[in-house]
């Protein structure tokens, strides 16, 4: 029982990581609920949790509380090269990132 719901698991998640490949879902979009995948997926509401759960703490989607979880916006990767004599800031400057240091 539980190697079918590691497999669902992972099937889920796969599926969802395919919608957001092709783009079929926006971000900043509601996805379905617990209860919707669980009845789609003919899975226990606790296999679909898992499988969201760990979505969401590999960044790719989040919850708020009593609405249900989101695909976040789309993350820009910083290419820096953290050596030399040239600080964080200062890199950040050149390439265009306006940076505000708080303390």
């Amino acid at each position: 029982m539980i190697l079918i719901s590691l497999d669902m698991e992972a099937q889920i998640i796969d599926d969802i990581m395919h919608k957001i490949v092709l783009r079929s879902i926006e971000h900043g979009e509601k996805l379905p609920s617990e209860n919707e995948l669980a009845k789609k997926y003919k899975v226990p509401r606790m296999t679909v949790r898992n499988a969201l759960t760990k979505l969401e703490e590999r960044g790719y989607i989040y919850s708020k509380q009593g609405k249900g979880r989101y695909l976040k916006e789309e993350s820009l990767q910083i290419q820096l090269h953290l050596t030399g004599k040239a600080s964080f800031t200062d890199k950040m400057k050149q390439t265009g990132y306006k940076l505000k240091t708080l303390i």
